[in-house]
């Protein structure tokens, strides 16, 4: 990241403070009444504030900024003048006392208290609240002296050591002076309250009492000092009785009702998930306030789902609700911190108007009233939610606001105030993908507020990098029109914000603009702009966002992993670039039928390109593409770039083979490393075909790590088209020879002798393995960042007791015919129509291994393919367990007809203990309605074949659907959506304490099934 836009001075040509004049700062106390009701204590109104959770003075986002040179009180200042134009009156943060105490819990006075000072007293003026939670605990990226360097979170909880230095650091917190408005924070209305440590942990038998006088020491310590603020603690455990008899004021709920670090943006259909959450109606906490001090919809990129949540906090009786974590500005092209969330107004556009939305439905709607269920319940008040139109709205005479294309049309467009809207609608069409806030001022005058373009180029939800980026910002000029009753078909287009000389006129409502604010006057009009006000804290000339991108043109694409012959398939691709290209062309090659084609692709929307490959061309097989892009007489193409368009199909192969034998070759020295009663060989054999040879290498056994055994080769750095990773896949054909050979380690050693690499699993037959190059991790203290193909001058093979745990001892061997490196492109797995449903793969899904007990995941060679291996030591008592689900119904919208035909779950695993006798395997359909049943495993490796009709309602998950698991009811196979994988203590109730371990390939729904084998 080279750019350093926030350096530049920012000058706005009005001041917030006199712009907003009759703005009513954070300066409201809030007080909770005898039934646990937040309340303004000058009115004794309820209150209600939402917004973010923010962490610009501490910890990563900090150390993140510094390190790029960004002055932190700039970005803060832009940041929350974001925040304000969305509307959002709260911030929260979890404080880290690490970087802010010494070891007894005396506060320090340093750059970090300074900037909590500065964000506080800025977001005060601009009407946000503070919620501050003291004592976070979490690790920072710098040493530190803090209290909760020297306790785990479970001593925190229970050492009497600790719990002093925690009550002398509340104490003095509490009592701190902020330099910026000369107000201690137990004084001052702009900090709403106190949440005494985020997301605390107990030891094991903790009792509730125990909790209890924790949770009052911590209280007592601030009560001291004469604040009378609410305190809260926080609830993400369930320990409410213990707050229920304690003296603190509330409690605080956490919700990721998507689950958190897929790795993937996820974008099933999450609002049967959100429909309520009722532990907020607990009994124990009937007379306490509660907040939400986290929440999001993590991994999920759409727009539809946050005032679906907002509606559900409302009905549990929230008052206060934080996502967590709006991502500062000049690190969110990369999302680079807490990679599950994304959200900014700037980067996300569509996703920050459902956040707006989803705010003004939380200060709205009423607290405790329900909506029923989905979908019944898309509609409430005066908002709607829509996943098929990946829409939120909010609708009254007044207002319109919209995170997407709408249809709706507003009640009574006369009477419009404020609309706030990305893409088009009845009354805004615009071309350009960024928001804009049209807002009236008086009878024919309006401001206009319109940001860049944003632009995403990878999935944000993916591996973070700063050399990842995955959004970017364009100024582009575009068309409007607005049709609005007050500003007539006629109006003039003046700029207002600084440095902006864009005027124009509208001509039947249609003008040209670009990035900025504006004043827009129908004829006739009287323009006086003295004393207008906005009905968000920003100033009327106010506005910010950084400069247009001037990176490299690129192509963004998510390949969908299969297909079925005889149906057309419809691509996308974001073409992202400062101008339009002149064309955009697919390129197909089918390798198996020897086809190569190219299709003109359509431009559907800005950035947006489309093409459908016809039915007859999809046959069984693998289908490779790449697309080129034409500018002039220009052409790139990508995934990696030709430099002109291809003409036939073998140029989107361009394998540059990097190791590879030939008749008369002598083998290379192999090096061991164990007991001397053991050795290593390597030798020359013939390969998988006829006049092929492979390298094989061999070990008698191995010691403990590091024993291993390898060769180092040296290589030539192939001719590519590219040296970007990225773009680069490493493919190894190779085989294991023993059952318990899983893995080999290939690395990349540069001439510098940086290498990288990777452990490529193996199976006992011969398989060509693809890794993509930015997959490789650094080796024997590289200190790198990526690989350098361009530098690379040996491989390296290696094997050793790392890889095998507890079969180190055995003898361990593997082939190898051939490693090359080759530029990526997309592909698509084309099945036959009666080819199994995969629900999960080893080889392609990735998922996240959970439990209540340490657990060891890997992927290692399986009968035939590569499995996913889980391992744990021994599980504690009923209900102890380890489990993962991988979502589906994603990938198989294409194929429901075929589903509903399917009668047979096919699951290929094995146990590797004799103590792991059964697995549970369920089955969940999309409106959350579970079905399960105990798999039986033996040490060897099974194909085993359940018929449907014998998995059971798994009615004590409790996330059925009224209505579903009754005498008739039975799993619909045409409404899968998951697959959940689950071993623990019930299932082996004499040796749970033993290690347990599986392994499984492959889980596939599939029709005409018999028996098991």
């Amino acid at each position: 990241m080279k750019s350093h836009w926030l350096l530049l001075p920012i000058v706005f040509t009005q001041t917030f403070a006199a712009a907003q004049a009759s703005w009513r700062p954070a300066n409201r106390t809030v007080v909770v009444d005898e039934h646990g009701i937040l309340r303004w204590q000058d009115t004794g109104e309820e209150v209600s504030l939402f917004g973010v959770n923010y962490y610009a003075p501490f910890s990563i986002d900090y150390h993140r900024l510094k390190a790029l040179g960004f002055q932190i009180e700039r970005v803060i200042d832009i940041d929350l003048l974001h925040l304000a134009r969305m509307g959002l009156n709260l911030i929260r943060l979890h404080v880290w006392d690490r970087e802010i105490s010494d070891r007894e819990g005396n506060l320090i006075d340093n750059e970090h208290l300074r900037l909590l000072d500065y964000l506080i007293a800025k977001a005060k003026e601009r009407g946000i609240y503070t919620l501050l939670t003291p004592i976070a605990w979490w690790g920072t990226p710098n040493p530190s002296t803090g209290f909760s360097n020297f306790f785990t979170m479970q001593q925190m909880t229970t050492d009497p050591v600790a719990r002093k230095a925690q009550r002398n650091y509340l104490a003095q917190f509490v009592q701190h002076v902020n330099r910026y408005t000369g107000l201690a924070y137990k004084d001052d209305p702009a900090i709403v309250g106190f949440e005494l440590i985020n997301e605390p942990l107990y030891p094991p038998g903790t009792t509730n009492e125990q909790v209890r006088d924790y949770i009052n020491a911590l209280a007592k310590a601030i009560r001291d000092t004469g604040c009378k603020k609410p305190l809260l603690y926080n609830g993400w455990d369930g320990k409410f009785e213990a707050v229920r008899e304690s003296i603190v004021d509330g409690c605080s709920f956490v919700w990721y009702p998507t689950g958190l670090v897929s790795g993937r943006s996820l974008k099933r259909n999450f609002l049967p998930l959100v429909d309520d959450y009722p532990s907020m109606r607990a009994p124990e906490l009937e007379r306490k306030a509660k907040i939400v001090y986290e929440f999001d919809a993590a991994d999920v990129p759409g727009s539809y789902i946050y005032p679906a949540m907002a509606r559900a906090f409302r009905s549990g009786g929230a008052q206060i609700a934080a996502q967590f974590q709006y991502d500062v500005l000049p690190l969110a092209p990369f999302n680079i911190n807490w990679q599950t969330h994304y959200l900014n107004l700037v980067y996300t556009l569509n996703k920050a108007v459902s956040f707006i939305i989803a705010a003004e439905a939380f200060r709205r709607l009423p607290r405790l009233k329900t909506y029923g269920r989905y979908p019944e319940n898309t509609r409430f008040g005066a908002f709607r939610v829509s996943y098929e139109e990946d829409l939120s709205e909010m609708v009254t005479e007044r207002e319109f606001f919209y995170s997407n294309d709408t249809k709706t049309t507003p009640p009574s467009p006369e009477k419009l105030e404020r609309i706030v809207g990305c893409g088009s609608s009845s009354v805004v069409r615009y071309e350009g993908t960024g928001v804009y806030f049209p807002e009236k001022l008086s009878a024919g005058i309006w401001r206009l507020e319109v940001y860049p373009d944003a632009v995403w180029v990878n999935d944000p939800y993916g591996r973070p990098s700063l050399e990842r980026e995955v959004a970017r910002v364009y100024w582009r000029e575009r068309v409007m029109q607005i049709s609005l009753p007050d500003l007539g078909q006629s109006f003039v287009v003046e700029p207002l914000n600084e440095g902006n000389s864009f005027r124009t006129k509208a001509i039947a409502g249609r003008f040209t603009v670009r990035p900025g604010v504006y004043l827009l006057s129908r004829q006739g009009a009287k323009v006086d702009i003295k004393g207008f006000q906005l009905p968000v804290a920003v100033g009327l000339r106010e506005f910010y966002a950084p400069p247009s991108s001037n990176a490299p043109t690129t192509v963004w694409h998510e390949p969908v992993r299969e297909w079925v012959e005889g149906k057309p398939l419809r691509l996308t691709f974001t073409v992202a670039s400062s101008q339009d290209p002149d064309k955009v062309t697919l390129h197909l090659w089918h390798e198996k039928a020897k086809v190569f084609r190219s299709i003109p692709m359509k431009r559907k929307r800005a950035y947006l390109y489309e093409a459908t490959i016809p039915s007859d061309w999809l046959k069984s097989g693998t289908v490779e593409y790449l697309v080129g892009v034409k500018f002039g007489q220009t052409v790139q193409t990508f995934p990696f770039n030709l430099g002109r368009e291809p003409v036939r199909g073998e140029e989107l192969l361009g394998a540059q083979t990097i190791f590879a034998l030939k008749e008369g070759d002598k083998p290379p020295t192999i090096s061991y490393i164990g007991p001397k009663e053991h050795k290593a060989t390597a030798e020359i054999v013939q390969g998988s075909d006829v006049g092929s040879f492979a390298l094989r290498l061999t070990a008698s056994g191995f010691g403990e790590p590091p024993s291993c055994a390898g060769v180092r080769l040296k290589v030539r750095p192939p001719k590519l088209p590219t040296d970007d990773v990225s773009a680069l896949v490493l493919v190894v054909r190779a085989r294991g020879l023993f059952p318990q050979t899983k893995a080999v380690e290939i690395g990349l050693v540069e001439r510098d002798g940086s290498a990288y690499g990777y452990e490529v699993p193996l199976t006992n037959s011969w398989r060509e393995i693809e890794v993509p190059l930015e997959n490789l991790r650094p080796l024997w203290g590289t200190k790198g960042q990526r690989l350098r193909v361009s530098e690379l001058a040996e491989l390296s093979i290696v094997f050793g007791a790392w890889l095998y745990g507890k079969e180190n001892t055995l003898p361990h061997g593997l082939e190898i015919e051939r490693i090359a490196i080759k530029p990526r492109v997309w592909k698509v797995a084309v099945l036959s129509k009666d080819a199994p449903i995969v629900l999960f793969s080893a080889e392609r899904h990735r998922v996240s291994v959970r439990g209540d007990v340490p657990v060891r995941t890997s992927l290692v060679g399986g009968a035939d393919k590569v499995a996913l291996r889980i391992s744990v030591d021994g599980f504690g008592p009923p209900p102890s367990c380890v489990y993962f689900r991988n979502d589906v119904s994603e990938e198989f919208e294409f194929r429901r007809d075929e589903l509903a035909q399917c009668d047979t779950l096919v699951i290929k695993a094995r146990a590797v203990t004799p103590a792991t006798t059964h697995i549970e395997v369920a089955l969940i359909e999309r409106d959350g309605t579970p079905w399960g049943t105990n798999v039986p495993l033996t040490t060897e490796w099974q194909e085993i074949r359940l018929p449907l009709h014998a998995f059971r309602h798994f009615a004590h998950w409790g996330t059925s659907p009224q209505g579903r698991g009754g005498k008739d009811d039975r799993f619909r196979p045409e409404n899968v959506a998951a697959v959940n994988v689950c071993f623990g203590a019930w299932l082996f109730p004499q040796r749970a304490s033993e290690q347990h371990i599986v392994e499984i390939e492959e889980i596939a729904l599939v029709k005409g099934g018999k028996g098991s084998k």
